[in-house]
């Protein structure tokens, strides 16, 4: 039963993971009052973020807001910055276009990163 119980044991595990990923990706919750009808969700079944991002300025920043999914909490209010402004610029409020988000620096799902654009405080 060794070789067939991993067979079954290795047919489950793929069976799992195509659910989990399915369910996934088709499993926004619903905007929770204060998040705007257009901010697009991403995230998985352990939860997301909503985000709303305006496109880029002729100075090539990208406005930003992050809501809580659950709370719809305002976590992230701001500009950023491609790494790579050369290439193409980043499709905005499209579920497709994200991929992470860790409180300074936002991942395509196309491999390119935004960085949080840190402005110089004023003088005293």
């Amino acid at each position: 039963m060794g070789f067939l119980g991993f067979l079954l044991l290795a047919g489950l595990v793929y069976i799992f993971s195509q659910i989990e990923v399915t369910i996934g990706d088709s499993w926004p919750p619903p905007h929770p009052k204060g998040v705007p009808a257009k901010a697009v969700w991403n995230g998985g079944l352990d939860g997301g973020r909503f985000y709303l991002m305006r496109p880029a300025q002729a100075d090539g920043t990208y406005t930003l807001k992050v809501y809580n999914d659950w709370s719809g909490d305002l976590e992230f209010n701001g500009e950023l910055r491609l790494d790579e402004p050369s290439r193409a610029p980043i499709r905005v409020n499209d579920k497709d276009t994200f991929h992470s988000w860790d409180g300074s620096k936002l991942r395509s799902k196309d491999g390119r990163t935004l960085s949080r654009v840190r402005k110089p405080k004023p003088p005293k």
